[in-house]
């Protein structure tokens, strides 16, 4: 049998070409089909056996109502679903915000064992839902309405598109890291439009009135799907 057909079982492991090259040796030292593959197991490992899809996905928590219309969108529940099939997952839930994102549901937590998956992290680090309470009344916001929305938006932005008026002024800035790669050196104009606001994607303020400590008091919702820095 050839070299090629021996090792076939290694083929996609990063050291195919050492492996293939150490076998054409093998055989041209005489060696015979199975000797080869028991040397080749001894100096290289066995071969790498990819790992299967579970026929189930493991248990996961719902914190809302899934459907067109309600909290989560169905796509988000199937994306769940569908990671909690992999080897190494233990379990995972769904916020009441979540919605389809890449390799995982944005507004979905994923427990792994043993293992660090960067894409289910994903590239909406900032994405989140914050919850302000203020120490005040909500007739008192009612009367000073105009002025703090505009305070609000002076200093923040939000929307997609978005970007400050006048750039950021932060030491993070002047790092000489941002020099390393090419791709730290494309995103530094971004961060200095970006950083401090909420992001250039899907974002929205929401006004609300909230019960806190036997009180009424105002509050502001605010809502980031972007990896705002």
């Amino acid at each position: 049998m050839k070299p090629h057909l021996l090792i076939a079982p290694w083929k996609g492991d990063k050291r195919y070409t050492a492996i293939a090259k150490r076998a054409a040796q093998l055989k041209k030292a005489g060696q015979n089909n199975e000797a080869i593959v028991v040397a080749i197991r001894a100096e290289f490992g066995v071969p790498f056996e990819p790992q299967r899809l579970r026929d189930t996905p493991q248990p996961f928590a719902v914190f809302g109502s899934i459907g067109v219309g309600a909290d989560i969108e169905p796509p988000a529940l199937q994306q769940l679903e569908l990671a909690l099939r992999l080897p190494i997952a233990v379990r995972g839930a769904l916020m009441p915000d979540a919605h389809p994102g890449y390799a995982l549901p944005i507004g979905g937590v994923f427990a792994a064992h043993n293992a660090v998956s960067p894409s289910m992290v994903g590239v909406d680090i900032g994405c989140r839902m914050h919850l302000s309470i203020f120490d005040e009344d909500v007739d008192q916001f009612a009367r000073n309405r105009v002025a703090l929305l505009g305070d609000l938006r002076a200093t923040t932005v939000f929307g997609a598109g978005g970007a400050r008026k006048r750039p950021a002024d932060h030491d993070i800035l002047d790092d000489a890291r941002w020099q390393l790669t090419s791709q730290l050196r494309g995103l530094h104009d971004k961060a200095i439009n970006q950083l401090g606001t909420s992001g250039s994607a899907t974002t929205s303020p929401s006004w609300l009135s909230a019960r806190h400590c036997c009180q009424t008091r105002l509050a502001v919702l605010c809502r980031s799907a972007s990896a705002a820095c």
